[in-house]
């Protein structure tokens, strides 16, 4: 009679206790045949299905950890229109800030209060000259610079300082300037006028 019938099988479709030990039993005097393994018939199916699952939870602990998402890049805030006008060096800043000579933490504080006020101001567009190192490079070794930046540093953290809580759903959008406002060296900043702001 089937075990299904029977209510003798097991629900992880093992062969219960009691049936191993009737087979190996009838099986006591059976010549298995050249190169048959018998054992192979008395293992129980549960066992194989318990083992996959611990091999494949072990191997889920062994995964590496994912890595962190990339640091987002501020994206475009303003129409293609107004981007071109920038590329192509036809939009005039209605501010500047320049940052050369300025250590690490004052070219933070100094942009975060620009962009303030220049908001406050009803401004949509300035720039930002952090200036790409070279000038620093070039100067004499003897000059005491413990107190500056290293040569481009501010340009290198510039997205950061840019992205401060304090002013970045101010910032639409930024992007290097025309080579008539400084090229490389500088930054349009385009800022979101004050009447637009998100809702705390």
């Amino acid at each position: 009679m089937d075990d299904e019938k029977t209510g003798n099988s097991d629900p992880d479709g093992a062969i219960s206790d009691a049936d191993d030990a009737l087979w190996r039993r009838f099986s006591a005097d059976i010549t298995p045949l050249k190169g048959r393994d018998t054992r192979q018939r008395h293992e129980k199916p549960g066992k194989n299905k318990i083992q996959t699952e611990a091999r494949r939870a072990n191997a889920e602990r062994e995964m590496p950890a994912a890595r962190p998402p990339a640091k987002k890049v501020r994206g475009k805030g303003i129409d293609g229109a107004t981007e071109k006008k920038l590329r192509q060096g036809k939009v005039t800043p209605e501010g500047v800030l320049d940052l050369h000579g300025k250590t690490q933490d004052q070219a933070q504080k100094l942009i975060i209060d620009f962009i303030v006020a220049a908001q406050r101001k009803g401004k949509k567009v300035v720039l930002i000259i952090t200036g790409t190192g070279a000038r620093a490079a070039a100067r004499s070794e003897e000059q005491d610079w413990q107190d500056r930046s290293a040569p481009g540093i501010l340009k290198q953290r510039f997205q950061e300082f840019i992205s401060h809580p304090h002013i970045d759903d101010i910032v639409l959008h930024t992007q290097s300037a025309h080579k008539s406002h400084g090229g490389t060296g500088a930054y349009y900043v385009c800022l979101r006028s004050m009447h637009r702001m998100p809702k705390p």
